[in-house]
């Protein structure tokens, strides 16, 4: 979706970091990500705001503890619709922690109603 395009529709800008979880790394969490933003202004600041989290404090010296190059890091913004849903998930095809299992996770989404 590009900024001016369905002008009602909120979004949610947030990170995508190739390469950025690992069985010795978790980024989840780390840079900032922003839920029902609307118009094109507000759009483009806050995926101002989530590229500038790859600068953040936190996110330095997390790299610098994993003994990353700090200096070429690099991230995507991914400017998402928001769809209202009544619950939402993810399902890992394979636990980190068990390879023979599978790991599906559900919350109640911006709807107070989940019929799992």
């Amino acid at each position: 979706m590009c900024p001016g395009e369905n002008p009602g529709k909120k979004v949610q800008p947030g990170q995508a970091l190739s390469g950025s979880d690992g069985p010795a790394t978790s980024f989840a969490g780390l840079h900032e990500s922003y839920v029902n933003i609307q118009g094109t202004a507000s759009i483009l600041e806050h995926i101002r705001l989530v590229w500038a989290s790859l600068w953040s404090d936190r996110a330095l010296l997390y790299r610098r503890e994993l003994g990353l190059d700090i200096a070429s890091s690099a991230m995507a913004v991914v400017v998402q619709e928001i769809v209202a849903g009544d619950c939402s998930g993810v399902i890992f095809s394979q636990n980190p922690r068990d390879s023979s299992q599978s790991v599906i996770e559900a919350v109640y989404g911006l709807i107070p109603i989940c019929n799992l």
